[in-house]
């Protein structure tokens, strides 16, 4: 009876991973062309209103939106490649092609995490520093901005050309250059997934402090001010903070 019990907790210790690859292949079969099917034209919806759109295309944050949106279409469109070569559609790859692909899944990536970051940058400004908001937070900075984070990872993520190669239609990599991988593995951990932590959870609190600071503001004014006052006083400051978060 021991024997069998041992035997039983021995099989459901092996048999849990199976079942959750299983379930992983199932949802990267089935529910990635859906995501992709859906998230592509979405993007490129979006990417039309934030450039088109004569209200939204005066505002800075709209830049950083914009390429957001092509940039994660781009990644889809990865996805896409790597979901054809999972159904064993592999007749296209080649050396070249399976450069880029690994080039773009990275170029990708990086500018996704990025263009979030200094979109949160903007907001951090808008709402930190209100007054100087209007002189930092231009259109021209936001699309130099822009240029300088799309030009950085093309630099950045060059090696990979060296370290990829075409394995019977399967895109891997050199053995003999492990050691660069590594080190471009790390290197892409920390910039797209350390740095960008931190900086998000410290300027989103710095934005949560600043609008409670100003929640308390009001409250303090509407006890100590008469009420008309008061009443014309929050909603300037309301109108002021309203208008600060969709710059």
């Amino acid at each position: 009876m021991k024997e069998h019990s041992n035997l039983s907790s021995n099989f459901t210790l092996v048999d849990k991973p199976n079942l959750f690859m299983h379930i992983a292949d199932t949802l990267h079969i089935y529910a990635l062309p859906v995501l992709i099917a859906l998230g592509i034209p979405g993007n490129l919806l979006s990417f039309i209103v934030f450039t088109c759109s004569t209200v939204m295309n005066k505002l800075p944050s709209s830049t950083y939106m914009a390429a957001l949106a092509l940039s994660d279409s781009g990644f889809l469109s990865i996805l896409l490649c790597i979901w054809l070569q999972k159904m064993n559609i592999h007749e296209y790859v080649t050396q070249l092609w399976c450069q880029f692909i690994v080039f773009g899944a990275y170029i990708f990536g990086f500018l996704s995490v990025w263009f979030t970051v200094l979109f949160t940058i903007e907001r951090y400004k808008v709402v930190c520093y209100p007054l100087k908001a209007t002189q930092i937070c231009t259109k021209r900075r936001a699309r130099l901005s822009t240029l300088i984070i799309c030009v950085f990872p093309v630099f950045l993520y060059m090696p990979s050309f060296w370290t990829t190669i075409d394995y019977h239609g399967h895109c891997s990599y050199r053995e003999e250059l492990f050691v660069l991988l590594t080190v471009i593995t790390y290197m892409d951990t920390a910039l797209t997934f350390i740095l960008p932590f931190l900086a998000l959870l410290f300027m989103n609190l710095r934005i949560i402090w600043a609008i409670r600071a100003v929640k308390k503001r009001m409250n303090w004014l509407q006890e100590s001010q008469p009420h008309e006052k008061t009443q014309s006083l929050l909603s300037k400051t309301q109108m002021k903070l309203t208008k600060s978060l969709d710059l």
